[in-house]
Parts: structure tokens; C-alpha cells; sequence
């Protein structure tokens, strides 16, 4: 646990002066800096982990999640779509294969539907596109008619 000494009242815990996005960047920094001086290569999971960081500190992590992602695998859980957008461009710019996989909900059948595409709003405007011509052609094949 991380604390400031000072000479006036003494030892200071940083949640007492920190808000909770600057805490969290602490700690994501100074996970990724262990990360550095271990040996292994082992997987990392990360689940959610930009929620109360504001835009440009998102940016970091998404680049510096895609950088390590070159020496081992890293799992990130997010519902931020803009983090998503945001990992998936850094990957593409470090040319990084990555893969984006999405877990719903639908009605009764419950929890755990997984889908190997982002959520609709988190697609490219080609993904969808590709979506709509494929179901398209699904309904096409079904009914033996174009859908109107």
C-alpha cells in the first residue's frame, strides 16, 4: 500500500488526496512496471480496467495493454465501448493480432451467449455492413424471397 511521509503529520494514505481514476493509474502503472522485471510470460486478465480514468489516461492503457500483448496474452473484460475502439486501434497500429469476443444476455435463455464480434456499436462500418448482407441472405435462403 502506497503512502506519503511527510515531516509535518506524518505518513498520508494516498486515497485521502488521490481521486479514484488517479488511484487506479497508479496501480495500473505500477502493475505494468512489476510485469517488466518478472521473468515469465504468463497471461494477464484485466477486468474493466479504465473504469474512472478519463480520456487520454484510456489511451495509455489501451496502447500500453496492446504493447505487452506482443510478449504475452492479455485479457481485458470491458463494457466501455470507447476503450474497445480504443484497444482495437492501438493493436492495429503495433500490428497485433487481437481478437474481440462478446458475452450477452437474451431474454430467458440467460447469461454466456458469446458472439465473435464486438457489440453493433463498437463494429466498423464494414463489419455491419457484412452482417446485414450475410443475414440478409440467410432470410433469403429461409423464405426463398427478399425481405422487403
Amino acid at each position: 500500500k502506497l503512502k506519503l511521509q511527510t515531516k509535518v503529520s506524518g505518513p498520508i494514505t494516498l486515497s485521502d488526496i488521490l481521486s479514484e481514476g488517479e488511484q487506479r493509474a497508479i496501480a495500473i502503472a505500477s502493475f505494468m512496471a512489476e510485469l517488466k522485471t518478472s521473468p515469465h510470460s504468463c497471461g494477464i486478465v484485466f477486468d474493466d480496467p479504465v473504469s474512472s480514468l478519463d480520456h487520454a489516461r484510456r489511451e495509455l492503457v489501451a496502447r500500453r495493454l496492446a504493447e505487452e500483448a506482443k510478449n504475452r496474452q492479455v485479457i481485458i473484460f470491458t463494457h466501455d465501448l470507447v476503450f474497445l475502439v480504443g484497444l482495437r486501434h492501438a493493436c492495429e497500429k503495433q500490428d497485433i493480432s487481437y481478437k474481440i469476443q462478446t458475452v450477452w444476455a437474451r431474454g430467458s435463455r440467460g447469461a454466456g451467449l458469446c458472439d465473435s464480434n464486438a457489440p453493433w456499436a463498437g463494429q466498423k462500418v464494414s463489419s455491419r455492413i457484412g452482417y446485414l448482407k450475410e443475414h440478409a441472405l440467410v432470410q433469403i435462403k429461409k423464405t426463398g424471397r427478399r425481405a422487403n
